[in-house]
């Protein structure tokens, strides 16, 4: 796991078709290099039903590196244009 990874994330427990699965909302700003490596983590996680990216006005290549993720029916995609801080895009994902 790269240094400085530890992105805050929030879980969210949801059943679906009688079984419990986990929303993970990410909040990503300027993240591009690490933030594939955290979505690819998380979506190898059997419990995770969606996978939700709230990319907080960034101005690298997030969105270039996360465009892969985009036809994964798990991932969900959210863009601020610009940055209104972490709690922001907790919510924004939630």
């Amino acid at each position: 796991m790269p240094s400085g990874l530890f992105l805050l994330m929030g879980v969210i427990m949801k059943e679906i078709k009688n079984e419990k699965v986990c929303s993970v909302v990410i909040p990503s700003y300027n993240e591009g290099k690490t933030v594939p490596y955290v979505i690819n983590e998380v979506l190898k996680a059997k419990e995770v039903g969606e996978v939700i990216v709230v990319d907080d006005g960034s101005y690298d290549n997030t969105e270039q590196k996360i465009e892969k993720f985009k036809t994964n029916p798990k991932f969900i995609y959210i863009k601020h244009n610009k940055n209104r801080g972490k709690g922001a895009a907790v919510k924004s994902g939630v």
